[in-house]
């Protein structure tokens, strides 16, 4: 395998931590709204984050969950909606945290695909 095709793998792999990243656990935080918390450093700097989850049922038998994420300044006690702010961030950490051992995992079973063939299977 040269250059081109590990840089193509690791682009897709990219794309999948990005999706696993934003969907799946930046999502996460409607359901555990502390998970939020660790956005707040770089959302709110110095301010607090208030995090207040909605919990509504639009017909019967179904439950939906969302949040509003606010940085409240510790003098005025003025609330700024940063829902986006730190959702995005959180997708971002996720994604991040994802990448690496999907990445491991994916090179790993090509070395496994690699050795079978060698030996004469696939």
């Amino acid at each position: 395998m040269n250059m081109k095709d590990n840089i193509f793998i690791a682009l897709v792999v990219l794309g999948i931590s990005v999706f696993c990243g934003f969907v799946g656990l930046a999502g996460l935080g409607s359901f555990f709204p502390s998970l939020n918390q660790v956005t707040k450093p770089i959302v709110c700097g110095s301010d607090d984050m208030q995090v207040i989850q909605h919990v509504y049922s639009y017909k019967p038998g179904s439950t939906s969950y969302t949040i509003t994420v606010y940085c409240v300044d510790g003098t005025t006690g003025a609330k700024k909606d940063v829902t986006n702010q730190a959702q995005s961030i959180m997708g971002l950490i996720s994604s991040a945290i994802l990448f690496v051992p999907f990445l491991f995992l994916v090179f790993m079973g090509i070395n496994k695909i690699r050795q079978q063939q060698a030996k004469g299977g696939y």
